[in-house]
């Protein structure tokens, strides 16, 4: 269950926009991509020789569990072309409470607002459908109040299907838990990951907390 990263670079903090989760380019994995733009290579380089490092001899990148959920979070249609940013209150999501699901559609590349948009929204628990919800979001985003009952606990998969009518669709996995019980994360399905630089380096190397 990991709902965010951290990465460090020579012990370094990343900027939170460097470190990007990807769970659509390769079906059934995750990806964690890295990324250092200019501005950051800059930034590591007077970082290190504010500290007495005038010249690195290699990068030793380390990625880190979070252990809290940042809203939004954030999912992809498999081509891209859309996403789908939710989030929820309370963050406990526990059983005979109600929850308010809160999530808004955007242009896949340009993260603007997408008006006017149909969609069919589920909620699914060990193949069963337990809600569904057809309709337009004509200001970009939308909403639905559930309350889950006493036996609806577990893991439970949020589907975004049929979005604007192109059949693409996207999906989160949340955890109804009992009170007292954890928090409800993102699950981590695989944890692989990958290193996706915008520069090219040698002799650096991974190390995952």
């Amino acid at each position: 269950m990991v709902p965010s990263y951290a990465g460090t670079v020579n012990g370094i903090d990343l900027f939170k926009s460097g470190v990007v989760i990807d769970d659509y380019s390769v079906d059934g994995q995750r990806l964690v991509h890295v990324i250092l733009s200019q501005d950051t290579i800059r930034y590591l380089k007077q970082t290190q020789k504010a500290n007495g490092i005038e010249k690195p001899q290699d990068m030793k990148f380390v990625l880190k569990i979070g252990n809290e959920i940042k809203f939004p979070v954030t999912a992809q249609t498999k081509d891209g072309s859309l996403q789908v940013d939710m989030s929820w209150d309370p963050i406990a999501i526990e059983p005979g409470k109600s929850t308010k699901f809160i999530y808004t559609f955007r242009d896949g590349k340009t993260g603007d607002l997408v008006r006017n948009t149909s969609y069919d929204l589920v909620l699914v628990q060990n193949g069963k459908e337990l809600y569904k919800k057809s309709a337009n979001a004509q200001i970009g985003g939308d909403y639905i109040d559930y309350t889950f009952t006493e036996s609806q606990t577990g893991q439970t998969t949020i589907q975004f299907n049929n979005l604007r009518g192109t059949g693409q669709g996207t999906e989160f996995t949340i955890s109804v838990v009992p009170e007292f019980g954890q928090i409800a994360m993102i699950v981590l399905a695989v944890s692989t990951v990958s290193i996706g630089l915008l520069q090219r380096f040698s002799g650096f190397s991974l190390k995952q907390q």
